[in-house]
């Protein structure tokens, strides 16, 4: 008997979307989250049992975690449109920043337009900037924003607020300095999402409710 794992917690919530996470690293065959995605074999293998795990289990969509990955990829719009046809259910694909030279952690905004294409919506992180100001970091989420809207794509993006420790990246990331505090008043009229929820403490959840609870 399979469980309609997405009913159970629509029973309880309505308006929750349930996603099935898939959470790749490309870069490090040591990890336990390794695979070779430049390989069609693998991507076909992935997205034919993700969309196993999300018709069998009643998941409402899948969202894209691969890290890192080259603006410019030409197989992430491929494997989109597969796992879509699978499925019929709607994509989110974590797209880092929006950079003037794509890298493996930041997208060129016409590589970011092309995924747009294909996914349903995409994520911007707003966090890990190295600044050592608040007003640096307001100027950074600020230039997110307005890149977003340059690109057409607001309508899309779900902006990552952070939420998280200090000793997950210690070199860029000063959660006196980036935090849902201070992100999350700069973006609270647009959609947004949550980064590491598992690490949010109360008083963290207390504010993202202040702001986005309505």
């Amino acid at each position: 008997m399979t469980v309609n794992f997405a009913a159970l917690v629509h029973s309880v919530s309505t308006k929750t979307k349930v996603l099935a996470s898939i959470d790749i690293i490309t870069d490090d065959p040591s990890s336990n989250t390794y695979c070779d995605l430049s390989s069609q074999t693998n991507r076909d293998t992935l997205m034919t049992s993700m969309a196993q795990v999300i018709n069998n289990y009643g998941f409402d969509g899948a969202i894209f975690d691969i890290e890192p990955l080259e603006s410019g990829t030409t197989w992430l719009p491929e494997m989109i449109q597969q796992l879509k046809s699978l499925t019929n259910k709607p994509v989110i694909v974590y797209s880092f920043k929006i950079v003037d030279q794509g890298f493996g952690y930041g997208w060129t905004a016409s590589y970011l337009q092309s995924i747009a294409q294909e996914a349903d919506y995409v994520e911007i992180s707003l966090y890990d900037y190295g600044c050592n100001t608040i007003s640096a970091y307001q100027d950074k989420v600020l230039d997110q924003i307005s890149r977003v809207q340059t690109a057409g794509l607001i309508s899309q993006a779900l902006f990552v607020l952070p939420a998280f420790p200090d000793n997950l990246n210690p070199t860029y990331h000063n959660s006196m300095i980036e935090n849902i505090a201070i992100a999350g008043p700069l973006v609270q009229t647009l959609n947004t999402g949550l980064f590491s929820q598992e690490f949010m403490t109360q008083n963290e959840y207390e504010q993202y409710l202040t702001l986005f609870g309505n």
